[in-house]
């Protein structure tokens, strides 16, 4: 439980998980930061993946998700579809205009879509998944896919999306 002193001070006591910060502040709504495990899947199906490293950590406050995090590949082989980065800490609200903005750093990757010089992220509607494009002149947004990706790849990400889970 948390409470705000007189003095404007926040005085947090049990309630909260290990590493994790649990606030209810009547103005934002409820405050929560944590760590979540991402991963990796194609829509159509999912690639094996060894990881080197792997982690997350979210920030929430009221309906907006805040994220960072990343992903190091040893190996990776198969999978099929779109990439989607998996695990968020909260489900993508259903609206299109919830999806935020996550923007997505690829190191290493084997081939990137054609015409592609930049990558982003927006989350999925109604999952846990963020899609990975690609854009660059003249071109629209490309799906990133397994097959982009290569042994060493590291992917890191950050930004934010609304979510409609209480």
């Amino acid at each position: 439980m948390a409470e705000i002193t007189n003095q404007g001070n926040v005085k947090l006591s049990a309630g909260a998980g290990p590493g994790q910060l649990r606030l209810d502040v009547p103005v934002l709504g409820e405050v929560r930061a944590g760590s979540f495990t991402p991963g990796l899947t194609g829509t159509g199906s999912a690639p094996s993946v060894a990881y080197q490293s792997r982690g997350g950590h979210y920030l929430r406050l009221g309906r907006l998700v805040f994220i960072t995090g990343r992903l190091s590949l040893s190996s990776i082989s198969g999978g099929s579809g779109n990439l989607r980065l998996t695990g968020l800490p909260f489900t993508v609200g259903g609206d299109e205009d919830e999806r935020g903005y996550i923007d997505v750093a690829i190191y290493n990757a084997a081939t990137w879509p054609a015409n592609s010089t930049q990558t982003f992220g927006l989350g999925m509607p109604g999952q846990t998944l963020v899609g990975v494009y690609g854009v660059g002149t003249g071109t629209g947004a490309l799906n990133f896919t397994p097959a982009n990706l290569g042994n060493t790849t590291t992917i890191r990400f950050g930004g934010f999306y609304l979510t409609d889970e209480p």
